[in-house]
């Protein structure tokens, strides 16, 4: 089983929120409830949870991917997946694995591909886009 994503920093994220709230609060009342502001803010920070709550952990082997859950994985074979696996419109650099039947995950998952070097991909990344879209 190899690691074909980033890991999964779930504090990370809980603090980004946390961030987020804390500079839209004063810019709010800054800007006296501005409606503008206030659609902006709400928006920033809607996007921010549901796309912490899909970006996910994943690991590959030949037959099936492991999707981190907390502390556990669940496995979903490989014949699950919608071809091919696809660049996120969620999150600039993620890609979307899209499953035929939805799982405890939902309809699909997204998830930053773990990188060697700046500008090349992983080995175990490259093995999993030429198993899953051939």
């Amino acid at each position: 089983m190899q690691r074909i994503s980033e890991f999964e920093n779930s504090k990370f994220i809980n603090d980004f929120q946390k961030l987020w709230l804390l500079f839209f609060i004063p810019a709010v009342l800054i800007s006296s409830f501005h409606f503008l502001v206030v659609l902006l803010g709400l928006g920033g920070y809607i996007w921010l949870v549901y796309s912490a709550s899909k970006l996910k952990e994943v690991h590959f082997n030949e037959d099936s991917i492991f999707i981190k859950n907390g502390s556990q994985y669940k496995e979903i074979p490989i014949n699950q997946i919608y071809f091919p696996v696809e660049k996120s419109v969620l999150l600039a650099g993620a890609y979307t694995i899209n499953f035929k039947q939805p799982t405890m995950f939902g309809k699909y998952i997204v998830f930053n591909p773990r990188a060697k070097l700046l500008f090349f991909k992983h080995t175990a990344l490259k093995q999993f886009f030429n198993h899953v879209n051939t």
